[in-house]
């Protein structure tokens, strides 16, 4: 069964949460296996991280390069040091005229990762490099407030939808989406959404 690197990220997130705010659960060593698999994508070589597994559950997926997955590492908590590097890999795999593609065919503008991007250099002190990319995700809005989720007609990922397909017939089409939406809000309001707001509510230690 394969892998996935932002699968991981996610659980990752949400067990490190879930430990600062429910006193019941062993949210520690779940957030642990999750973060170790975690590392053991990052590639110190090329400095990047693979997407995930192959069908083994155990080899790394080299055939493809996914945009979110360097992207929401540099969000969790506790983020290695050495991961930002992975920004120089997505710029040059990923970069598109003004924004960033799904994956690394750069057959278009991804809405939803370009705004992930402008989140991330925003955390990063790099508040010229996200306002270049707010500026092409201002002009993706659609008529009914949300955002496209592309600027081209379509763009591939590269990735199937389920097991049944026989391709990789997983596309991004230029229709109004939440997501891209949601990210793009996230990014203006430099909101991590990894991690709980100052003044949560946290477990009794």
């Amino acid at each position: 069964m394969w892998k996935s690197t932002e699968h991981n990220i996610d659980i990752a997130a949400l067990f490190i949460w879930l430990d600062r705010v429910d006193a019941k659960g062993e949210w520690t060593q779940h957030a642990w296996q999750a973060r170790s698999f975690v590392d053991a994508q990052w590639d110190e070589a090329s400095a990047h991280f693979w997407i995930g597994t192959l069908a083994d559950g155990s080899s790394p997926n080299r055939g493809i390069s996914g945009l979110d997955v360097q992207l929401w590492a540099q969000l969790l908590p506790d983020a290695d040091k050495r991961w930002p590097r992975a920004l120089a890999w997505v710029e040059q795999k990923h970069g598109v005229a003004d924004g960033f593609d799904f994956n690394d065919d750069r057959d278009g503008l991804w809405t939803e990762g370009t705004a992930q991007a402008a989140l991330v250099y925003r955390r990063l002190g790099r508040e010229a490099d996200a306002d270049k990319l707010f500026a092409t995700i201002a002009q993706q809005a659609s008529p009914g407030g949300f955002f496209y989720a592309t600027r081209e007609p379509r763009i591939t990922t590269g990735l199937a939808v389920g097991g049944d397909s026989t391709s990789a017939d997983f596309y991004y089409y230029r229709r109004p989406h939440l997501g891209a939406t949601a990210w793009a809000a996230l990014a203006a309001l430099n909101r991590n959404p990894f991690v709980p707001l100052p003044g949560s509510a946290v477990k009794p230690r």
